[in-house]
């Protein structure tokens, strides 16, 4: 915590000051409010949802009165109201609301309101609160807990705050007595909605649902399988998330089912659907799935026959006796309820919402001859009723639909709220559960684990042979790792288990921040901030009609004038969601939501491809205007909670190994098959060959990791005819780069496979990618033999851990990892836990490459709560759960310089020596050493310049320079600084004329030939990039439009002749977040720094306030650097800014 609030109450005077209209000010004190709450709440072990949970922890922590507290509170809400519906508060408003904050400040700071600011606010604060009007019944509200008694919830309700607490009563029979298991597992601060709730004469309130964490979003279809036939326990949840599903045909069969009803749904009468054709393409989308699954009966086209005859027959007349009109129909809708906290896609919807059909492969129950639901499809059914009901609204003839395909049976499934309740409550404890494992302590993790076990699990009484043969085997086997596994891997597997799940937890409903924003971002960060971060489109219209006859999968759509400082953060291949918008009150929850990636991206369209194709183009009506927004996964997530379980499989030795428990293995008699590399090259791939476990290979910037080390291993390794490689990476842009290798590797390039999608892809190698392998492979088994054909396969981490089929059809030799420090080690759970087909490891050895003093793995974490307290797993390595593998095990090397298992690469072609001076003393021990090649040894190219020009002059003859901003504090938010933005604009202004006049093109792209020159400008923060474009648009020069603007992180891995690189650094406290510090030998090294200033080939030139970058110990060193080589300049733009 800062010892004074000093630049909180300056930049409170400051807005209070400003001659603007107060609605305008709103924003800025919201922002205000915002940065001091996470400034006090930095360190906190708790996680909050926004604003609104932060602002209550810290009025509880601090002991505010309520009084005060329900006055800062109402600054929360005027100030959301303002930016959600367009309020304009009144003046007495605004006074009472400044003086709210600076009081708030004053007493978390404890730090007393200066007297300038003090003159200005009016004395006394906002009046006692008007009781709330007691409605008969009224939907819904947000409440923060404050405690919780045998007979009332206490807390402070969002919307409508008052100085006291609000009194919700539960546990009324035949109301909410159902949700006395939720109550129980309340903690003060725990966010919950109330539901369909009444305020009683006496102010208590009594709700029919409460929903805990409700940004914490649940799958629809995940709390139905917790209804399983042994039991309906919520832990069913955290076994189903451990526990690897296996590819068996009877998932296989379901795909398939879906496949059936979604042709027989879209087939035309002058074009009928035949089985042969849905298998056909049932196989071609799926080859991988269905050529992996170890077992096929022989009968399984006849069972396949069965289900489609049973579907076709439905579709046909079967629908039509429920009114359901095909054309009607809309396949696959997905939904999202922030109010009960799920979210879920259906199987079938009519356009008006007034039915809904699950369809379901398996068998349904029998009961006296007649065909009855299972209980877990029921609930399931009966939850996307309810979201309907909430995102929708009631509507009384409404009728949801199991439809089980092996029967052909359509079986309605009336509304049973009791039971809906009863979901809605497992959900909230599914909800208490993973905030346990996310924020517990190892012990408490493990209490949860120990309940993994039948006595526990089995909740219902079932008969012996059923229990015996079935149910108990199943748990015993899957408990069994845990009663086997040593006190170590215990110990390892409880701290990667929280580490993952608190970066789920945060990535679905934690820290909404401006930089780390997660899935409930969708509803709770206010449009002006997501347009202000590019993070979303509104008005976009149709660019054609869509054609009726045709099934809609590819969307064109025209994008509406965002404002000019609108710049979007979405790029090919993101996977977004789609929406009708058309007013304001429009939104994410109360609109039927199109999932899909975005296929392409221009100044004036962008071009959306659906998940599934729409036979019902009624729903995409031509007069709408849409929004689109980024969708979130947790495919990922699911990977690496099964890798970790798998890991307490797999083979002692590896267990051991990376473990630190034994010594990698070396075989010296292997020898190199090439012997055309450089000699560097030839020491580093025979340590590689040799290694037998693994070997990690250091590449500082500009060695030639990709298109040097990795290309000649690669060569070496296939070389031997029986040797099977696996190339990975952790971005698809690296993986492009491995591609590119491979075409130019041996004397006509290498064969290969690539895994992944072709929106992910270069369109170079969209040929190699597996999907386009595999198209003519008919059966199985040619699948297989396709598979066999090649030995070379490349993806992305995240693409192969979707992929693990792979591994039962083919084991590797080896895989060489690239960017290895950028990637956590729990993303590689899923490829060290990997077995083949025999049970033994699929990944023999493993070869990293990357470079930890380079940006690491973004993790959303704090750096307190990732560190390792136990002493057992500190000696073996483990101190922080953000180090990379690839660091961990550098680490543990490191210090032997002679060691057979790593190793640096040090000749750099990238920098010319004096841009590389100062990252190669303060970040390499002075290790790297210049290829001299030409661009290294060269002057600079402005050989004619204007010499009466202070510009021209530092720019022709300084490769690296400095020129000193001021700070701003004006605009709205501390992530922009006008007078920088100005900087930039005037150095790329000099550039450009200095190009003219030495005949040089000016180019964007990363690449640039002979008498041209590459830019490129990094900023830290997006709000910098539009302020930049705006001025260098100013300029009306050409080839400044496409120059690329971006941050630290996205320029990683790429190079130009010339980097600007602007701080935007307007308080000190922006410091931290500018910086990725790392000390290793005594050395502080600022990872972020390194990244930035090795991007430059020719020339680095840096902007910022020196005053405030004198507080860092590494930007001080830098600037004096700079200082010393001549390249500090005051002056050549000072006349400009």
């Amino acid at each position: 915590m800062p010892s004074s609030a000093s630049s909180y109450f300056e930049e409170l005077c400051a807005i209070h000051q400003e001659p603007i209209r107060v609605e305008l000010k709103y924003p800025r004190l919201r922002t205000l409010l915002e940065s001091v709450c996470r400034d006090l709440t930095e360190n906190e072990g708790a996680q909050f949802t926004g604003l609104f949970a932060r602002l209550h922890y810290l009025c509880k922590k601090t002991a505010l009165s309520n009084l005060k507290a329900y006055q800062i509170h109402s600054l929360r809400v005027n100030a959301n109201k303002v930016l959600h519906e367009g309020l304009r508060p009144s003046e007495d408003d605004y006074q009472y609301d400044v003086k709210a904050l600076a009081d708030t400040i004053a007493h978390f700071y404890k730090d007393p309101t200066p007297n300038k600011l003090q003159k200005l606010l009016p004395e006394k604060g906002r009046p006692q609160s008007k009781s709330r009007s007691r409605k008969a019944r009224q939907k819904r509200t947000r409440i923060a807990i404050d405690h919780v008694t045998s007979d009332y919830i206490y807390g402070i309700e969002d919307e409508y705050p008052s100085e006291e607490l609000i009194k919700i009563r539960y546990n009324v029979s035949g109301v909410n007595d159902q949700f006395n298991a939720t109550v129980s597992r309340l903690w003060p601060g725990a966010l919950i909605n109330i539901l369909n709730f009444t305020i009683e004469p006496n102010g208590d309130y009594l709700p029919d649902y409460i929903v805990l964490e409700p940004d914490h979003l649940i799958d629809i279809s995940a709390i139905a399988e917790c209804y399983k036939e042994y039991g309906d326990h919520p832990l069913n949840f955290l076994y189903s998330k451990l526990n690897t599903i296996p590819n068996t045909h009877y998932i296989i069969l379901g795909n398939i089912a879906n496949t059936i009803l979604d042709e027989l749904i879209n087939e035309r009468p002058d074009q009928p659907v035949l089985l042969k054709q849905v298998l056909k393409k049932a196989f071609r989308e799926s080859p991988f799935n269905i050529s992996s699954c170890e077992y096929l009966p022989p009968d399984f086209t006849k069972t396949c026959e069965e289900h489609f005859d049973a579907i076709k027959k439905l579709v046909q007349t079967g629908l039509v006796k429920e009114q359901i009109d095909r054309d009607r129909a809309i396949l696959e809708p997905s939904f999202i309820c922030e109010a009960l906290g799920i979210q879920g896609r259906l199987d079938l919807m009519l356009d008006d919402y007034s039915r809904i059909v699950e369809l379901k492969s398996g068998k349904a129950e029998m009961f006296r001859a007649e065909f009855d639901h299972k209980e877990n499809h029921y609930v399931q059914v009966l939850l996307y009723y309810a979201v309907l009901e909430f995102n929708i609204g009631y509507l009384k003839d409404r009728r949801a639909y199991l439809l089980y395909s092996k029967h052909g049976v359509l079986h309605s499934s009336s509304n049973l709220e009791s039971l809906t309740k009863s979901a809605i409550n497992k959900r909230n404890l599914i909800v208490a559960n993973e905030r346990q494992v996310a924020f517990g302590s190892n012990e408490d993790r493990m209490i949860l684990v120990r309940q993994l076990q039948h006595p526990t699990l089995i909740t219902k009484v079932l008969h012996d042979n059923f229990l015996n043969r079935y149910v108990l085997p199943d748990l015993a086997a899957f408990y069994s790792p845990f009663s086997a596994a040593t006190e170590i891997m215990l110990k390892y597997f409880q701290e990667f288990l929280g580490f993952i799940a608190k970066e789920h937890y945060l990535a679905k409903s934690g820290e909404n921040s401006y930089e780390r924003r997660g899935l409930s971002s969708l509803w709770l960060v206010p449009l002006k901030d997501k347009i202000e971060a590019g993070d979303i489109f509104i008005d976009l219209s149709l660019a054609a009609p869509v054609d009726p006859a045709a099934e809609v999968q590819r969307l064109t759509f025209m994008l509406s004038d965002m404002g000019p400082d609108f710049m979007p953060n979405f790029r090919k291949g993101d996977i977004v969601i789609l929406y009708q918008r058309n007013t304001d009150k429009d939104n994410i929850m109360s609109q039927q939501v199109f999932k899909g990636s975005l296929e392409g991206i221009r100044r004036d369209q962008i071009v959306v491809r659906l998940r599934y194709r729409q036979r019902n183009v009624s729903v995409l009506p031509q007069t709408s205007k849409y929004a689109l927004e980024h969708d979130h996964m947790d495919v990922s997530y699911q990977s690496m909670y099964r890798g970790l379980y798998s890991f307490l499989k797999i083979d002692i030795r590896r267990q051991q190994l990376l473990l630190g428990d034994r010594t990698p293995e070396t075989d010296d008699s292997r020898q190199l098959v090439c012997q055309n590399f450089p000699a560097d090259l030839q020491r580093i791939v025979l340590k590689a060959k040799q290694a037998k476990d693994y070997f990690i290979l250091v590449g500082p910037p500009g060695t030639g990791k990709t298109s040097q080390a990795l290309k000649a291993m690669t060569e070496e390794f296939h070389a031997d005819p029986r040797c099977q490689l696996l190339l990975l990476a952790y971005t698809n842009r690296a993986v492009d780069e491995i591609c590119d290798t491979l075409e130019k590797a041996g004397s006509g390039g290498l064969d290969y496979v690539r895994i992944g999608g072709e929106l992910s892809c270069d369109t170079r190698f969209h040929h190699r990618l597996l999907d386009y392998q595999l198209a003519d492979c008919q059966n199985r088994e040619a699948v297989r033999l396709c598979i066999e054909g090649y030995r070379i396969f490349v993806g992305t981490i995240t693409s192969l851990s979707g992929k693990m089929e792979l591994f039962k059809l083919k084991s590797f030799d080896m895989a060489i990892i690239d960017e290895a420090a950028q990637i956590l080690e729990p993303h590689l759970f899923p490829l060290l836990s990997a077995v083949d087909k025999a049970g033994k490891p699929a990944i023999s050895k493993l070869i990293m490459i990357g470079d930890h003093r380079q940006l690491p793995a973004i993790v959303l974490q704090s750096e307190e709560s990732c560190q390792v307290q136990d002493q057992a797993l500190r000696k073996r390595g483990f101190l922080d759960k953000r180090v990379s593998l690839f660091e961990r095990l550098y680490l543990r090397h490191h210090q032997a310089n002679t060691s057979p298992f790593w190793d640096m690469l040090v000749r750099q072609g990238r920098m010319h020596p004096e841009l590389a001076y100062f990252p190669n003393t303060e970040f390499y021990n002075n290790l790297l050493e210049s290829l001299d090649l030409p661009h290294q040894t060269d002057t600079l190219p402005y050989t004619t310049f204007d010499s009466d020009s202070p510009a021209h002059q530092a720019l022709a003859t300084n490769r690296l320079l400095f020129f000193p901003s001021k700070a701003d504090l004006k605009h709205r938010n501390i992530k922009s600084n006008l007078d920088e933005a100005i900087i930039v604009r005037e150095i790329l202004r000099t550039v450009t004329q200095l190009c003219q006049l030495n005949n040089i093109s000016l180019v964007a792209s990363e690449r640039a030939t002979e008498n041209e020159l590459s830019v490129g400008i990094i900023v830290p923060y997006r709000n910098q990039i539009a302020l930049i474009r705006k001025e260098l648009a100013s300029l009306s020069i050409p080839e400044l439009s496409d120059i690329t603007i971006d941050t630290v992180e996205r320029y990683q891995g790429s190079q130009r002749d010339l980097i600007i690189y602007s701080f935007c650094v307007n308080r000190q406290s922006q410091l931290s977040q500018l910086s990725n510090i790392i000390v290793e030998q005594g050395q502080y090294i600022d990872r972020k720094l390194n990244v930035a200033i090795t991007r430059a080939r020719k020339q680095l030139i840096i902007v910022g306030e020196p005053n405030i970058l004198a507080n860092d110990l590494i930007y001080s060193k830098l600037i004096k650097h700079i200082k010393l080589q001549g390249g500090y300049n005051e002056k050549a733009f000072r006349n400009f800014a």
